[in-house]
């Protein structure tokens, strides 16, 4: 889960560096009221933490990605060791990772879901 915030002047997104489950933890580590800079116009702006959106990584879909592919290239170069044909294996072995993406993938979006319900009174 990242947290980022849109420039009020370009509406680019602005990742934060800090990480918070909720925006209580976030304002009590950044403040209610925070100055962040642009980086796509260098424009310097007070947010509250009530404008900060949590939206989803890019590294859990890498994970999956690499763990995909490294099931299914040890298969190819193990078949050859086996001397067996183990083609057959491929739909369990896919669906090991795809299983543990889809788990992952339902906690963070419960986590995402819940940072962006809540909103603290300033």
């Amino acid at each position: 889960m990242k947290l980022v915030v849109y420039c009020k002047k370009c509406n680019s997104k602005n990742n934060l560096s800090e990480k918070a489950r909720d925006r209580h933890i976030l304002s009590q580590i950044i403040g209610e009221n925070f100055k962040l800079k642009c980086t796509n116009c260098s424009e310097v702006r007070s947010y509250s933490v009530n404008e900060v959106h949590a939206e989803q990584g890019i590294l859990l879909v890498f994970l999956f990605l690499l763990i995909l592919s490294i099931t299914i290239m040890s298969l190819v170069f193990l078949k050859d060791y086996f001397s067996i044909n183990t083609w057959w294996l491929i739909p369990g072995l896919i669906a090991i990772p795809t299983s543990f993406y889809a788990g992952v993938s339902n906690a963070e979006n419960k986590k995402i879901k819940s940072f962006n319900r809540f909103k603290i009174k300033i």
